[in-house]
């Protein structure tokens, strides 16, 4: 089958703010990067929120539609639908790819007008991480999950959330395992070597990152000199952790820093990361902290214990132990032996991974293989 017949294709994506980080973000980033040098018009993209990476696609010469106001999505997205068939018509869009909730609602909604004029792309549901923390979170997960079986291809970033599909008997011949990779960049050289060690937490100020978790980890350790710790991200928690940190008086140990883009900012100067979170797919955080020469103590959830492996590139703690976390976090700084022979594996690991995993080819397989599929059943018209 000609390649160019999933193409273009459309992805749908809510985009995490200006203000703020998230995996969908990140793997956006790397598809616009990929195509950005090959052809601009094989993707499109249909983004939930205006804000400022959408202008960076649109100034780059992308095709972007956007939805810009969440509190009116769903009615809004219905009045919006009709405009966006005859443009996905005009660009005669090959394959639907959605990421996250809302996403896969709108592609829903997409394929099931497309289809009813005969004009049905491939939908494509990637499936980054579900939470499950709250009543709100758990009905969204229960309905994306409703959602998949009426889609024509899941792509996943681990073997957890395979086998998760297939205990909500989602069929196994539509999953699709990619797992999340960053591309070995030049090593950057540190600088001269501080008294102080600098344990950072990157990501959304969320109740599923755990950062309350994070801060207590700090408190456990207030004995400790020379160390200082630093929050990157922003969100709604970021009131509420300011107030722990101020009741548990350790204004001086721990900085929340808020959203930075940079992440040579992020990532220069710190020495290790800590992932305390309830629920994770394989965050980019965590590749690139290891790809950066960062060692990572990270809970054992989700596909993190198919990257980490305990003691060797990385260690792992159960999820909710902060004792156990604390413990970990100190046994790091005092030996550094074990911190550098981790990050000496991490980035093997890596390399390794890296050389082996191409994920805009790895997914154009995907749409090939379910395209194929599609045809041969007889659902193109």
């Amino acid at each position: 089958m000609n390649v160019w017949n999933v193409y273009p294709v459309l992805h749908i994506f809510e985009s995490s703010g200006s203000k703020s980080t998230g995996g969908v973000d990140t793997y956006i980033e790397i598809i616009q990067k990929y195509w950005q040098k090959k052809d601009k018009n094989a993707v499109m993209f249909l983004v939930i929120h205006n804000d400022e990476f959408t202008n960076i696609l649109k100034n780059i010469g992308f095709k972007v539609f956007s939805i810009s106001e969440e509190r009116s999505l769903y009615k809004k997205s219905i009045r919006y639908l009709r405009a966006l068939i005859n443009e996905i018509v005009k660009y005669q869009i090959k394959t639907i790819h959605s990421h996250g909730y809302k996403a896969d609602y709108i592609g829903y909604l997409l394929k099931k007008k497309l289809t009813a004029k005969k004009r049905e792309p491939i939908w494509i549901v990637h499936c980054h991480g579900w939470i499950n923390t709250g009543l709100i979170n758990k009905f969204q997960t229960w309905i994306d999950i409703k959602l998949l079986r009426g889609v024509d291809g899941i792509v996943i970033v681990c073997d957890y959330m395979r086998r998760i599909l297939l205990a909500n008997k989602i069929d196994e011949d539509k999953i699709y395992v990619i797992k999340n990779v960053v591309k070995p960049k030049k090593r950057s050289v540190k600088k001269a070597a501080s008294q102080y060690r600098r344990i950072i937490g990157v990501g959304r100020l969320s109740p599923e990152k755990r950062w309350d978790l994070f801060i207590e980890m700090v408190g456990r350790l207030r004995h400790l000199e020379y160390v200082e710790f630093i929050i990157y991200g922003e969100g709604k928690l970021k009131e509420p952790l300011q107030q722990q940190i101020n009741r548990l008086g350790l204004s001086k140990k721990v900085k929340l820093a808020g959203y930075v883009r940079e992440k040579e900012i992020l990532y220069d100067n710190a020495d290790i990361m800590v992932i305390c979170s309830d629920t994770e797919g394989i965050p980019f955080v965590l590749l690139e902290a290891m790809e950066r020469g960062i060692a990572v103590i990270a809970t054992r959830v989700g596909g993190i214990p198919e990257i980490i492996t305990d003691s060797e590139n990385g260690l792992l703690v159960d999820v909710g132990n902060c004792e156990k976390m604390a413990d970990s976090l100190e046994r790091l700084l005092m030996d550094d032996i074990l911190r550098a022979n981790i990050i000496d594996n991490a980035r093997k690991y890596l390399d390794n991974m890296s050389s082996n995993h191409n994920l805009v080819l790895e997914l154009e397989q995907v749409y090939l293989k379910v395209s194929k599929l599609k045809f041969k059943s007889g659902g193109y018209t």
